[in-house]
């Protein structure tokens, strides 16, 4: 039996700000939900348990879009890199194959979550560099849409931002760059803070505290000897100063690896983790390699572009 002439797929969608055509194109999203909290009630007589619904939450909303198309996220982007996150009002629509707007959600009142920078892998030549936006939601409606066509534009740097071109730049320690295999580039985590208030159903937001966390490196053995010196001296000795926590940065590049086209920047690092050599493996095809973990500061992505 044939699906209804009223079916679409899932692959059109497109996200503005603040009822501007400005958000671009993304990759994936994950809507929020809504659900009501659930109460149960013994009921003696009979030892059924009585249901109830309580309060109304939204559940978070996550999306990922390429480095190409990073530009209109760079003012919610900012503000939680400086520390000073601000709300945002965001609507996604979702399209037929005519590109005419069947359903939306408009999303009021949403806080960054998480920021998560994409992971870099030397060998990997068939992916893009991603980027993930995590977000909450005060209030959000479902609609139905309005037919109105959607329409964006493809970034000029979308077929060359690849997740394997990229060029360590000022490691610790003097760690070899062209060492570096993969890289987990990090993520900013935010906080949410909840306060109700007797005379209003839905809850208010509000930011309480920040994280940045996640940044790890794998290398290859060409750097073993000064990686080893480095981490002897940092978590073995403990011989390490304040002002030895220091500031470096990734470039991506272009396929012709001459061409800067974003840098990733970060302030405050030092070696947190050594693993000698993970996943060793008998008759394997595995080249021998190390992983650092860091601690880090600051976290920020600057397009060139």
């Amino acid at each position: 039996m044939a699906l209804g002439k009223v079916a679409y797929a899932v692959t059109k969608f497109f996200v503005s700000f603040d009822g501007q055509d400005k958000g671009g194109w993304i990759n994936s999203f994950d809507p929020p939900t809504i659900e009501a909290d659930k109460i149960g009630s013994a009921l003696g007589p009979d030892g059924e348990t009585q249901a109830a619904l309580g309060n109304p939450n939204y559940g978070p909303a996550k999306c990922a879009l390429g480095l190409a198309h990073i530009k209109p996220w760079m003012t919610v982007m900012n503000s939680v890199f400086d520390k000073a996150c601000t709300e945002f009002n965001v609507r996604v629509d979702l399209a037929n194959h005519d590109f005419k707007s069947k359903r939306a959600i408009d999303m009021k009142g949403c806080l960054i979550t998480e920021i998560g920078l994409p992971k870099l892998s030397a060998g990997d030549g068939k992916k893009l560099a991603e980027m993930t936006f995590s977000w909450e939601v005060e209030t959000c409606e479902f609609l139905k849409g309005d037919d109105k066509v959607i329409t964006g534009v493809i970034g000029n740097t979308n077929k060359n931002l690849l997740a394997s071109n990229f060029e360590p730049v000022g490691m610790p320690g003097g760690i070899q760059s062209e060492s570096v295999i993969d890289v987990e580039t990090g993520k900013m985590t935010a906080k949410i803070g909840k306060e109700h208030v007797g005379m209003f159903r839905h809850h208010t937001k509000h930011y309480a505290a920040w994280e940045v966390a996640g940044l790890k490196t794998t290398h290859s053995s060409i750097a073993y000897d000064t990686a080893l010196a480095y981490v002897n001296k940092v978590l073995k000795d403990g011989a390490i100063t304040d002002d030895e926590y220091v500031p470096w940065s990734i470039d991506m590049k272009d396929q012709t690896m001459k061409k800067v086209l974003g840098t990733i920047n970060y302030t405050g690092t030092a070696c947190q983790k050594f693993t000698w050599s993970p996943q060793l493996k008998a008759g394997g095809d595995t080249m021998s390699n190390f992983t650092i973990d860091w601690v880090l500061q600051t976290i920020r992505y600057e397009p060139k572009v």
